[in-house]
């Protein structure tokens, strides 16, 4: 699982410490990073289970050849259990899921 605490203690380590080096799509980041990443400015986007960070991370072409912003994209997934997930799903177009590499 992903934490802000190892995120930063890498970071004391290691020039580069850019998030995406750190945290891959698909890794479980616990409730702290997924409030920081919601709280550090409006989301993009923020619907059911997924918000976006409010700046795009990048741009990339879309499937119409049309370059567009990419966004880091977090979701909670609900348990079996009523716990929660958190999960990392990279940089995403708009209102998207899939993670543009």
């Amino acid at each position: 699982m992903k934490t802000l605490e190892g995120w930063h203690e890498r970071g004391k380590t290691n020039e580069k410490n850019d998030w995406d080096d750190y945290c891959k799509p698909g890794n479980e980041v616990d409730r702290e990073v997924y409030d920081y990443f919601l709280d550090i400015m409006p989301p993009r986007t923020m619907r059911r289970g997924y918000f976006q960070v409010g700046e795009p991370k990048d741009h990339r072409k879309d499937d119409d050849g049309k370059w567009k912003g990419t966004y880091m994209t977090f979701a909670v997934e609900e348990q079996e259990d009523g716990s929660r997930k958190y999960v990392y799903l990279g940089n995403c177009f708009p209102g998207k899921w899939e993670n543009q590499p």
